[in-house]
């Protein structure tokens, strides 16, 4: 079963020996990174334009006393932040930037006209550009250009009592979609998913596609992270997945979702990592996902929907929902599952009302249910990033903003160490009435199956590699609190339908300091532990190897639970706490609560 039939059209999966793999499907529309570009002549100094007059200047860049962030005031709409007295230093405004003031009522100041007319409309008395008087004759137009009215003539009488008007620029930097004619698509990135456009012929999927924007860290001060985090592929096609099949179509099959870790900055389905042919030996769809990451999935700003990351996943689902039956898995037994900033996301998936009934079970794997931020905490962010780069801190003031001038900005911004994950990443979920009204270890749960679980010594993967002195990051406060009170809150909801582990299997890299860090239960759970980059002494599984009989008794715990919701060990209860400690040996412990 190489061509399978979706939604958008037929798609051709590359096949191997074990498994049929169809890489970069699409189940959202391209994300564009770029405002418009003109593409007719630029508009005359004397033509009416959007007024800046009333724009937040967005070079304003201010600065709090003892704070490490910069900081800028919140929009109108955003939560009010405390602030000590701010210092203000004003720098030009861009003349590309529009006023935020009520949107035009139609018919709009820039209305555009398909032909030059003889007589052009005057236009309508509230908008904020003065009225084009009639002329005798309108300039001509280029062949296919769609202008604007004609220039006011020289005897025009003065502008409305009231109107403001700008001049446009020759040639702007920047044009907002739907100013100018364009040749380009408008900014997308800050926008809800919508679906993939349908496409004639046969989609090739036989090889990857792009990956999202996002800094390429192949280590971590000394560790090798390359089979975690693969070089960006740059495109606007990437809120792909990549499904992985049994070469024999058979039955409808249990299906895993699986969500990438990276701090909500990094990473990628198509990482050696997850390579699903294990899965698919044992009957199992695995479903990779790409989501937008970094600003553009989770920078929280007034006038775009928060949580768009979550949103594409949710997308995700909904196409997996109406699809994934051509590709002979089952959309009803599909088990949602995730690691570290993924494991997150598939728990908030609990407490998202639009998701429920998309999913059967989750499995979270080292995350934190309980690291939702506010949006005042959220927006201290949006303001650092605006002031670095000269912004207003808006959907708007961003747009045109390129990716990699967004990721450098990130990247010379400090984080608070005192939000739920500690200066790890400046990202995470919000809350949100629309998308994440409270967090998953404070909401009423759908009824669901939960594998959840931290590793021992989580914490060791921030501070070993690095030789980083920070004694408020620990295991406990990043992963073992949230986990714990999700699975309380789960078991006392939904008694008998919760299992959790331990994972304390320890890596001899850095000699013998590693541990059982983050990320470390990965190559057990996929049954990638031959992947060459994992092993060695600055390598995540050390220079000695774990036991082939550990990888397959690990692998087989999870492909249980995605089957059936027992992954081979008793319940946890609020009380008998069951928790499976996972090494060499398998202990199941009730430690107290």
């Amino acid at each position: 079963m190489n061509t399978v039939h979706t939604a958008q059209g037929p798609v051709q999966g590359e096949h191997r020996a074990e498994v049929t793999v169809y890489h970069a499907v699409p189940y959202a529309a391209p994300v564009h990174d770029h405002a418009p570009t003109p593409t007719a002549a630029s508009p005359s100094p004397t033509q009416p334009a959007l007024s800046t007059a009333t724009l937040p200047n967005p070079g304003i860049r201010a600065t709090a006393p003892n704070s490490p962030f910069p900081t800028s005031s919140p929009p109108a709409s955003a939560p009010p932040l405390p602030q000590p007295a701010i210092h203000l230093t004003s720098a030009p405004a861009n003349p590309c930037r529009p006023s935020p003031a009520p949107p035009l009522s139609p018919p709009d100041a820039h209305t555009l006209s398909a032909s030059p007319a003889p007589t052009p409309p005057p236009t309508h008395l509230g908008a904020r550009t003065v009225p084009a008087p009639p002329a005798p004759t309108p300039p001509p137009t280029a062949p296919g250009a769609r202008p604007f009215a004609a220039p006011p003539a020289p005897t025009s009488p003065p502008a409305h009592p009231g109107t403001r008007t700008t001049a446009v620029p020759p040639a702007p930097a920047l044009a907002r979609p739907g100013l100018l004619p364009t040749a380009t698509p408008p900014d997308t990135r800050f926008t809800a998913p919508t679906p993939p456009p349908p496409r004639p012929g046969i989609r090739d999927a036989t090889t990857p596609g792009p990956t999202a924007p996002a800094p390429h860290r192949p280590t971590l001060g000394r560790l090798d992270l390359t089979p975690l985090n693969s070089p960006t592929t740059p495109g606007p096609d990437y809120r792909t997945l990549t499904i992985w099949t049994p070469p024999t179509a058979t039955t409808p099959r249990p299906v895993l979702v699986f969500l990438h870790g990276g701090g909500f900055q990094t990473g990628s389905g198509s990482a050696p990592l997850y390579d699903g042919t294990a899965f698919a030996r044992d009957g199992i769809l695995l479903v990779t996902v790409n989501y937008r990451l970094g600003a553009p999935g989770w920078l929280h700003l007034p006038d775009a929907p928060a949580n768009r990351g979550l949103l594409d996943v949710i997308a995700a689902l909904e196409w997996l929902r109406d699809n994934i039956s051509a590709f002979g898995g089952d959309p009803n037994n599909i088990t949602v599952a995730g690691q570290s900033a993924g494991a997150m996301l598939a728990t908030a998936l609990l407490a998202a009302p639009r998701a429920h009934g998309l999913f059967r079970r989750v499995i979270s794997q080292s995350g934190n249910p309980a690291a939702v931020l506010t949006p005042e905490q959220a927006y201290r962010i949006t303001a650092a990033l605006a002031a670095e780069l000269g912004v207003a801190p808006t959907a708007a003031g961003f747009t045109g903003v390129a990716d990699a001038d967004l990721i450098a900005a990130l990247g010379r911004i400090p984080l608070p160490t005192d939000g739920p994950l500690r200066g790890i990443t400046p990202f995470g979920l919000v809350l949100d009435p629309d998308t994440l009204p409270r967090p998953p270890t404070e909401s009423a749960l759908p009824p669901v199956d939960l594998l959840i679980g931290i590793n021992t010594d989580e914490a060791n993967l921030y501070l070993v590699p690095t030789n980083r002195h920070a004694p408020w990051l620990t295991t406990e406060a990043l992963f073992g609190a949230g986990s714990r009170q999700l699975a309380q809150a789960h078991a006392t909801q939904l008694p008998g339908r919760t299992h959790r582990y331990e994972f304390a299997w320890r890596s001899a890299a850095f000699d013998g300091s590693l541990g059982a860090c983050h990320c470390v239960e990965l190559p057990f759970v996929f049954a990638t532990t031959a992947v060459q980059e994992l092993h060695g002494a600055q390598s995540l599984l050390g220079p000695t190897p774990p036991s082939p009989e550990l990888v397959a008794r690990t692998h087989a715990a999870w492909s249980r639970f995605i089957t059936t919701g027992d992954p081979g060990w008793p319940a946890y209860t609020t009380e008998t706490p069951h928790t499976m400690r996972i090494d060499e040996q398998w202990t199941l412990t009730t430690p107290a609560e």
